[in-house]
């Protein structure tokens, strides 16, 4: 039986529970097709309600994310989501602060596209924790970022492997 019902622009393609009674949605805007991040409340399944929405890049804006759930990392204990976006000025893996009582904040990119050859080889594909540090993976290369200051700490070119 349906109890609750809410409608927003748009569509989700991956929910992702956080906070006990929240919802992440990674999808897309109904205005121009971008990427949309979501924040849903669903302590009371009777009303459900928004939270937060945040829109990334235009009609031309990509993430594997939508297709793949192992492309999207939210870091639980540290509030911390990262989606690798591609948008026509960027391909990186951004970061975003998530506030479960009111939303997004965004944070940064982390970047492969000084290892890379080609722009498709500059997508970062995903993301891993160990510990206080984040590595990413490309077919460029891999980088390890400090998470809380966003700083890489070691880059492996594969690029120059070969």
């Amino acid at each position: 039986r349906m109890r609750g019902e809410l409608e927003v622009p748009g569509f989700s393609t991956y929910l992702h529970p956080i906070d006990g009674q929240k919802l992440l949605a990674v999808g897309r805007s109904g205005i121009d097709f971008g990427i949309k991040l979501s924040l849903f409340d669903v302590s009371d399944p009777d009303w459900p309600r928004a939270i937060d929405e945040y829109n990334e890049g235009g009609g031309a804006a990509e993430s594997e994310a939508l297709t793949e759930h192992r492309a999207f990392r939210y870091i639980d204990d540290q509030n911390l989501l990262f989606l690798p976006i591609t948008t026509a000025f960027s391909d990186s893996l951004h970061v975003y602060g998530v506030d479960p009582g009111w939303g997004f904040d965004p944070r940064g990119q982390i970047s492969h596209s000084g290892m890379a050859e080609s722009s498709s080889s500059a997508t970062v594909r995903r993301a891993y924790r160990v510990g206080d540090f984040l590595y990413a993976y490309s077919a460029a290369g891999v980088s390890v970022t400090h998470m809380d200051t966003l700083q890489d700490v070691a880059r492996i070119d594969l690029t120059d492997a070969n």
